[in-house]
């Protein structure tokens, strides 16, 4: 089991265009990315052992005690989970706590000293779930681990769309942002896919709409990007992020106004620019 090659999901930024083309019509299984720490959880012939995201070893007894209680009868498995410490935990910074308290656990398991944490305080946030032998999608992996009661992250299925705009509201509330997965996926040790998605919290700006350009396909009649300026003079076409109903506005609700948007970074131009809302509260002067 040390041996297990785990799956890696992709940043947006980093999604290939067909990927990206598709994003905001499409399902996922949505979560909240906390900022913790990553740790494999196994059982292997009734042992329960614990690891880091680079396989090295520690131990927390009572955790080890829990999770074994509610494992009983499963065939050896894998948890994947995001661990944080603390009440009100998961928040941006707590990563750094963590590390802290693991890597000190880590020191002592090769010691041989006992776990010096409060594991009351341990936080185990599972998002994935693997038995060894078994070739289960996503939902049915969620499926799976829900027979066994364990403490999952809470997932909600939306659009890519309306993932982008959850993944803001966490962002506000101080998490990393959200998670999405494709609810049919399945799981592919060692691989880095692209339906396995970090939306992270991105940089705004608010930015002057000085034309709208027409959509094609599905988006014929309809507008395809809005087309923006900024006061360096950078231009910009945002269409990811744009609803079906504000397609269909005329083009005057967003010629001449004020446009927020978020964007991975800027290189000559805003890269990979999401359109958020019309600033109705501001004007160009602002």
């Amino acid at each position: 089991m040390k041996f297990f090659k785990p799956q890696k999901g992709k940043a947006f930024s980093n999604l290939p265009k067909k990927t990206l083309d598709t994003f905001d019509n499409t399902l996922y299984a949505v979560s909240t990315k906390y900022d913790g720490n990553q740790v494999f959880i196994t059982k292997t012939d009734g042992l329960i052992e614990f690891w880091t995201s680079d396989w090295k070893q520690f131990y927390m007894p009572r955790v080890a005690f829990k999770i074994y209680g509610l494992l009983v009868g499963s065939t050896d498995c894998t948890i994947i989970a995001e661990m944080n410490y603390g009440i009100n935990s998961g928040k941006l910074g707590d990563r750094v706590t963590v590390q802290g308290k693991i890597t000190t656990e880590r020191v002592n398991f090769n010691k041989g000293l006992p776990c010096s944490l409060d594991e009351e305080l341990v936080v185990l946030n599972i998002f994935d779930f693997i038995l060894d032998g078994t070739d289960y999608n996503y939902n049915e992996r969620m499926v799976q681990a829900k027979q066994y009661n364990l403490p999952l992250v809470e997932t909600m299925l939306m659009t890519g769309s309306n993932a982008m705009i959850h993944a803001r509201k966490l962002a506000k509330e101080g998490y990393e942002g959200a998670m999405c997965i494709e609810p049919n996926s399945f799981y592919q040790k060692g691989k880095r896919v692209n339906y396995s998605i970090k939306l992270k919290h991105r940089p705004t700006a608010d930015i002057k709409c000085i034309g709208v350009e027409d959509g094609e396909g599905k988006y014929t009649n309809m507008i395809g990007s809005l087309l923006l300026q900024d006061g360096m003079g950078r231009v910009v076409r945002v269409g990811s992020g744009l609803s079906d109903t504000d397609r269909q506005q005329p083009d005057s609700n967003f010629i001449g106004k004020v446009i927020e948007i978020e964007y991975e970074q800027i290189l000559g131009t805003y890269i990979q620019p999401t359109f958020i809302q019309v600033r109705e509260d501001k004007n160009e002067s602002d």
